[in-house]
């Protein structure tokens, strides 16, 4: 299984099927896809459709304003990190928006 996994149409496959795993994840996330709204299989067809359509447009909209993307998983330990760094240095949220200061301060920016 390992050796398959070396080969370029095992990675061609797995791309395929990221891609599409993102756009499903897309449309549970933000479009709500996990539950019908409509009773019915003609209803909950056409919401479907409208739902592809929505997403397709949100790609495109993005597309042209050149917004890249960004990552939906937020670590369980980034809410530590965060602590830590507050405790670590006090001041960081008063002047957390001013970059240049940080850097001369020696302070980390976020």
């Amino acid at each position: 299984m390992r050796r398959q996994q070396a080969t370029a149409a095992w990675k061609h496959h797995y791309d395929v099927r990221a891609g599409i795993e993102g756009t499903l994840l897309q449309g549970i996330s933000a479009f709500g896809l996990r539950h019908a709204r409509y009773l019915g299989q003609a209803k909950t067809h056409l919401q479907h459709i409208l739902v592809a359509a929505a997403i397709n447009v949100v790609r495109v909209v993005t597309w042209l304003n050149d917004i890249p993307g960004f990552d939906h998983r937020v670590g369980h330990f980034r809410p530590l990190r965060i602590a830590a760094r507050i405790l670590e240095y006090p001041m960081y949220l008063m002047v957390r928006s001013f970059g240049s200061e940080n850097r001369q301060l020696g302070w980390p920016t976020p």
